[in-house]
């Protein structure tokens, strides 16, 4: 479990998502998937089943990352390719008491 906290830039928040007590943004399992090398269709199963949107090639950011995700990137490499074209990094939230705006719960 360490190892994927560390993977997924994390630290002791992924132990509090486990158990229960904290709400992963759609960030922060896109980085979970990412640390544990899930497949592309698992990655958007899960977002789905968390009642976010999936992952969308129509959406610039969401293109980068799929283009990461089907070329075995790592979460560091993705946020360089995010970096090089201003788009928002993905970054794990670590304080997610609010619920995302990209919910599906919250259109």
């Amino acid at each position: 479990m360490a190892k994927i906290a560390r993977a997924a830039n994390l630290g002791d928040y992924i132990y509090k998502i486990f158990r229960g007590e904290r709400n992963p943004s759609r960030d922060v399992l896109i980085c979970i998937c990412l640390a544990i090398n899930t497949s592309l269709d698992e990655l958007q199963l899960l977002l789905r089943l968390a009642q976010f949107y999936t992952l969308d090639v129509k959406n610039e950011r969401d293109a980068v990352i799929l283009h990461g995700l089907q070329n075995n990137k790592s979460l560091l490499e993705i946020n360089a390719m995010l970096y090089e074209l201003k788009l928002e990094l993905l970054v794990a939230e670590r304080d997610c008491s609010h619920p995302s705006p990209k919910s599906k719960k919250d259109v």
